[in-house]
């Protein structure tokens, strides 16, 4: 069992990286942390130097050689005791973050930022506190959203694995607002794309499983620090290591495994995105690869209740994992073909579902669940992976969501958007300020309908219903697929 000693730290801590402008080591010592504004907006001199159980589904658990234990692995890192902090420091309009590496040779990244409520504008910037480079400042209009570009230097390399980096974001806000982060490779033959929703730093955590998925490519993690001194700790099949973290700095870590099962564990509140840089569907011999990179929740912010749909278009088959954190966990998942069946997982476990059904998925602790879609045999210029974190049901805290939808080859080449929506029951929804044809797709518990609707093919969009929602955006382009959670 691990020991870290643990110590009160606060804005004011002196020990910060020195600004670089590549994807060096960073340095331990430096001034100290940037002020700001009321706000904390940046300016450029505040940076510093198993069994199958119908035709349509089937259930298995990981052996060994697929990176994860069928069982509890034995965990050197034991759940650190959070240090003390002045949580009323953060702002609710802050993010910090770094994107992870896409595998291709003409790779784009873009930052969405929208205002999170329809009557009230925002302005702030993005900055990148290691990297010497200008911020980039936004103002936005009541319900309304902007795209930019991010510099390629910002964007970790797979070369610079297992180690430190200099990439995080660092987005701030006068007001509150929604970001996601998309990266896209612009040549020929480069079908890659991956889109995320960004958790802003009040809804971080300090105690994190990755879950991911590999069959080809690189499977990859990044972890970025808010506090300085950020003692952590993981471990994983393939992973074993103890680091200490300043502010802003992350270490990014992965291979040519599946890094699924891995667990996170800080004494401060850390930011994890996980994914792979190009990965195959779960039918290993599909020629084209796709990228997918998620943040993932803290283990605080787990559900249990999920209803899982296939993906558009044409109701494709998926692959579920789910991981849980406790012992004696007990699932109980319910087919469209009203199949049924119950099992129990251990700390750590990962158990693996496939469907072409709606899949309905109850557990009696929180669990981590992610969902794949399958190789689209049947549709030649359909057919790369895509990973989506569902959302659980019960735990909708919003009625109101302003979106993007990204472009994904620069002709609009066979590019097709969707958002896929969990109603309560009683509930009416407003697509940009309109009604429209909704497609039923399903029927989860408790009376939820699940509809879905075409989006245009790129910008922003606003959802409005008269009770909290959950939803999920699909972007399909010529060999490209994205997947996310609106939040």
């Amino acid at each position: 069992m691990l020991t870290l000693t643990n110590r009160l730290l606060t804005e004011g801590d002196t020990q910060t990286p020195s600004v670089t402008t590549g994807q060096t080591q960073p340095a331990t010592t430096g001034p100290s942390s940037p002020k700001g504004s009321s706000a904390e907006l940046y300016t450029s001199s505040d940076r510093i130097n198993g069994q199958s159980t119908s035709s349509n589904s089937s259930t298995e658990s990981y052996s060994p050689s697929d990176g994860v234990t069928e069982s509890t692995q034995s965990h050197r890192c034991s759940t650190l005791s959070p240090t003390s902090f002045e949580a009323s420091k953060e702002i609710p309009g802050k993010f910090i973050f770094t994107f992870l590496a896409v595998n291709c040779t003409d790779p784009t990244t873009k930052i969405f930022i929208g205002t999170k409520f329809s009557d009230v504008g925002a302005s702030g910037n993005i900055s990148f506190p290691l990297i010497d480079t200008p911020n980039i400042t936004f103002s936005l209009n009541p319900g309304s959203g902007e795209t930019f570009d991010v510099p390629s230097f910002a964007v970790p390399s797979e070369k610079a694995l297992n180690q430190k980096v200099n990439t995080s974001v660092v987005i701030a806000s006068d007001e509150r607002v929604v970001v996601y982060g998309h990266q896209r490779c612009r040549g020929s033959g480069n079908y890659r794309a991956t889109a995320f929703r960004v958790r802003r730093t009040e809804a971080l955590g300090t105690e994190y499983w990755v879950i991911t998925h590999q069959s080809k490519g690189t499977s990859q993690v990044g972890v970025v620090a808010t506090r300085n001194n950020t003692n952590i700790c993981i471990n994983g099949v393939f992973i074993n290591k103890t680091t200490t973290l300043h502010k802003y700095e992350t270490f990014y870590f992965g291979g040519l495994y599946d890094l699924t099962g891995t667990y996170i564990a800080a004494d401060k509140p850390i930011f994890v995105i996980a994914g792979n840089s190009a990965d195959k569907s779960p039918y290993p011999d599909t020629t084209y690869k796709d990228s997918f990179n998620k943040c993932l929740p803290p283990v605080k912010d787990w559900g249990k209740h999920f209803t899982l749909v296939p993906f558009p278009p044409q109701s494709q088959p998926f692959t579920a994992k789910i991981l849980s954190s406790h012992d004696n966990c007990t699932l109980e998942y319910v087919y469209g073909t009203g199949s049924r069946l119950s099992v129990s997982l251990s700390k750590g476990e990962v158990k693996v579902l496939n469907s072409s059904t709606v899949l309905n998925i109850h557990s009696s602790e929180g669990i981590l669940l992610a969902q794949f879609s399958k190789d689209r045999r049947e549709q030649t210029i359909y057919r790369n992976p895509s990973m989506v974190l569902t959302p659980p049901l019960g735990d909708a805290e919003r009625n109101e969501f302003i979106f993007p939808v990204f472009r994904l080859s620069a002709d609009n080449r066979d590019e097709r958007s969707y958002i896929t929506i969990w109603l309560p029951p009683a509930s009416n929804i407003l697509l940009d300020n309109k009604n429209v044809s909704w497609n039923e797709i399903g029927e989860g518990t408790n009376g939820y309908r699940i509809v879905q609707a075409n989006l245009s093919s790129s910008g922003f969009h606003i959802i409005h219903s008269n009770k909290n929602i959950t939803a999920v955006v699909n972007g399909i382009g010529h060999h490209k697929y994205y997947s996310y959670a609106l939040q």
